[in-house]
């Protein structure tokens, strides 16, 4: 993100914002380092609206110029490149089959 989130940027993003009218905020936001003057953060969502990162990101100032996915509940992806597609591994489809009883993605 840049410009690197300063102690006020990130509160911002912490406290949400409204995406598709309803107020979402993220489940953590962490600043993870920089590089080449920009900030590398990493977010936890629950839900994932549609460009909610970019939209809490605009909310506190700053402009996303990459965004990486690296897991979908509780499924690393690992190195996959996009849209490229694996398969499941056995413990991955019980993982997803736990949070589907819980109503919703756990933390891998």
């Amino acid at each position: 993100m840049r410009p690197v989130p300063d102690a006020g940027a990130l509160r911002a993003l912490r406290a949400g914002t409204g995406v598709e009218g309803v107020h979402v905020t993220p489940r953590s936001v962490a600043l993870e380092g920089t590089e080449g003057g920009e900030g590398i953060l990493a977010f936890e969502v629950g839900e994932g609206r549609k460009r909610e990162i970019r939209v809490l990101a605009r909310a506190a100032g700053l402009a996303v110029t990459r965004l990486v996915r690296v897991a979908f509940g509780p499924i690393r992806l690992g190195p996959l490149p996009p849209g490229a597609s694996r398969d499941l591994a056995p413990a991955e489809v019980e993982a997803l089959r736990r949070a589907a009883a819980r109503g919703g993605p756990r933390r891998p």
